[in-house]
């Protein structure tokens, strides 16, 4: 069970105190930064249950970079100009993203930075790679016909460039740019279509390959895991490889210490959320 030690709101420099697990804390101020993200929320009040929503985060990712660390794995600077890098990129534009600079940046800064820590640990701990989203780079000629298709096929075989031939001979909207479908999840095109292209030892031309739409003769650029790094995207897929270590951090986070304000409500170390009915 954890032990919660309320944080007293009249108790001096305490007042100012949120939370504190692992010796990092939460302070009013920073609260308030981080619920009012990308709202003109400039009254310094915080509605209880976003800021259960924020706090329960905060605790969640201290706990677990705490958990972490005992097992002699910890946050580096390495992680943390990661996470900053990538906030970094669309601070400019993304009102949500505070002020890297701030208090309420670095906070921030280390949840970003948790999706690199936890990855670095499924892969050099638990020999666990994240089934990264797959992109197919492709473009094709769409034909009426198998004879068409295998005619288009001989052309290429004897040397013509693909994209002028599938500006002469293809029938699809993307003939007159060439056949280029650009790189996109896979799921976009139809079964037939990502059957064939998987067929293909990139890059390469398919075989002729049928589809409710005619016959497709596809020029596999690549079709690899998408290059991306941590971001939603990434830290999706990094958290989906990472239940199970998850929920062992969370069960072994348990017997830490989490201090929050009463005002805020209570810890549920069951549940692993701020519950603010209780308290």
């Amino acid at each position: 069970m954890v032990l919660i030690a309320i944080v007293a709101a009249s108790c001096g420099s305490a007042a100012n105190t949120v939370a504190e697990v692992g010796g990092q804390t939460l302070s009013q101020s920073e609260l308030e930064i981080l619920t009012s993200r990308g709202s003109d929320n400039d009254s310094g009040t915080v509605d209880k249950a976003t800021a259960a929503q924020v706090i329960t985060q905060w605790i969640r990712t201290e706990l677990w970079i705490a958990e972490l660390r005992r097992r002699d794995f910890p946050l580096t600077e390495e992680h943390l100009a990661a996470g900053r890098a990538e906030l970094d990129e669309s601070a400019a534009a993304d009102l949500s993203v505070p002020d890297l600079d701030t208090r309420g940046g670095v906070i921030v800064v280390r949840t970003q930075a948790l999706g690199y820590l936890v990855a670095d640990y499924l892969g050099e701990v638990e020999g666990v790679v994240p089934d990264l989203p797959r992109q197919l780079c492709s473009s094709h000629i769409l034909l009426e016909t198998e004879a068409d298709a295998l005619a288009a096929v001989a052309r290429l075989d004897a040397g013509e460039d693909f994209a002028a031939l599938a500006i002469e001979l293809s029938t699809g909207p993307s003939g007159p740019s060439g056949g280029d479908l650009g790189c996109v999840d896979p799921a976009n095109f139809i079964a037939e279509f990502v059957a064939g292209a998987e067929a293909v030892d990139a890059p390469g031309i398919s075989e002729p390959v049928e589809s409710q739409f005619g016959w497709h003769v596809i020029n596999v650029h690549s079709f690899r895991s998408a290059d991306i790094g941590p971001g939603p995207e990434y830290n999706q897929a990094v958290f989906a490889a990472a239940g199970d270590l998850l929920a062992e951090l969370q069960a072994a986070a348990m017997a830490a210490e989490v201090s929050l304000g009463s005002q805020f409500g209570g810890w549920d170390d069951e549940s692993f959320v701020v519950d603010p009915d209780a308290g």
